[in-house]
């Protein structure tokens, strides 16, 4: 399935989509809330959600709470199905992650992007939402589907992949903040 683009205005003609790659529990989700943090404390402003793991004592993640970053809306989002298997979704969660992709905003976050998006499902309304009207896109995608979400998003915007490697945040902020400010330029 290819996302539909409304029309755009001359300022977003083709925004650029970041591709925040890394594997499976590698930190992607919790590291975006310091690049959120730091960005905005630069006077970015942000839009978007990241989905933050619900674990339980022993450790084993058991669901996701989706977060707003614009709102700091908090909504239980997905949890493993009886017997700890599948999971299950509130597609309510799915209504709030598009709401929470605004316009005017420099970055729209949208963690994450992976099989359910690739088939027309999940976020997959945000995230034709924030190619719509944002100038910037970060996307968090799991190593396993990097080449398959660039190929899928390659006709609709300029696809700039970032690998995330845990010890070099300063590194990916930086980086991450020059493609907006370029992007504004």
């Amino acid at each position: 399935m290819r996302l539909r683009r409304a029309e755009r205005s001359e300022a977003v003609n083709e925004p650029r989509a970041i591709l925040f790659v890394g594997p499976v529990f590698s930190g992607k989700s919790a590291f975006l809330e310091v690049l959120v943090e730091s960005l905005t404390t630069s006077g970015l402003t942000i839009g978007g959600f990241v989905q933050r793991g619900v674990f339980e004592e022993e450790g084993r993640k058991v669901g996701y709470e989706l977060v707003g970053l614009s709102s700091g809306t908090r909504q239980r989002m997905a949890w493993r199905g009886e017997g700890g298997t599948g999971w299950r979704f509130d597609e309510a969660a799915f209504a709030t992650a598009r709401n929470e992709v605004r316009p005017g905003a420099d970055l729209v976050v949208i963690d994450e992007v992976g099989w359910l998006e690739l088939d027309g499902r999940g976020h997959a309304a945000a995230l034709a939402r924030a190619l719509e009207c944002a100038p910037v896109v970060l996307l968090v995608v799991r190593e396993a589907l990097a080449d398959r979400v660039r190929q899928w998003l390659s006709p609709q915007a300029q696809v700039i992949p970032i690998r995330f490697e845990t010890g070099r945040n300063a590194e990916t902020v930086e980086a991450v903040r020059s493609m907006i400010i370029d992007t504004a330029d």
